[in-house]
């Protein structure tokens, strides 16, 4: 774990680009499986503000394949990374960015659902979560967020 702690103080310096190196390494070695569950949402901020859209597609696909598909904080977690995913490849000029931003915004809905299905339910949060802006005009969303507003108003939570 040395070198996760040491990507962690360094995304902390502001020294990103160092960090990022670190972090990759530890990616791409065995020890991967005990990556510091805790830097990737430094990792992905890291690569939202550098427009790096490979290296945030790498690391959330990372995330995937180690996030707990049966805990609703994961799969939030999961829907943002995705969603903010979507909203980078939005302003991006790219070919062809904006069908894939609509299919990683479709990731994000589904991400979100099952979080929702697994028991998160914190509205006020995701009704400020800036993460969430690209889904926002969806009508999946919309429909999600009067769903759960309905079932908090009748205290019909599973």
């Amino acid at each position: 774990m040395y070198k996760c702690d040491l990507a962690e103080h360094l995304f902390q310096l502001d020294r990103g680009a160092e960090a990022t190196a670190i972090v990759e390494d530890v990616l791409r070695g065995a020890d991967s499986s005990n990556l510091n569950r805790t830097l990737f949402p430094t990792l992905m901020s890291h690569y939202a503000n550098s427009k790096d859209a490979d290296g945030f597609r790498q690391t959330v696909a990372k995330w995937e394949s180690q996030m707990r598909v049966d805990d609703y904080r994961d799969l939030y977690n999961t829907a943002c990374y995705r969603a903010l995913f979507a909203a980078m490849l939005k302003s991006s000029e790219a070919p062809d960015s904006v069908r894939v931003a609509d299919e990683e915004a479709n990731r994000a809905m589904d991400w979100l659902s099952k979080a929702v299905r697994a028991g998160y339910y914190r509205i006020e949060h995701m009704d400020q979560d800036h993460d969430l802006d690209v889904l926002r005009e969806r009508p999946d969303f919309q429909t999600l967020m009067t769903e759960i507003r309905r079932r908090l108003t009748e205290n019909k939570l599973p």
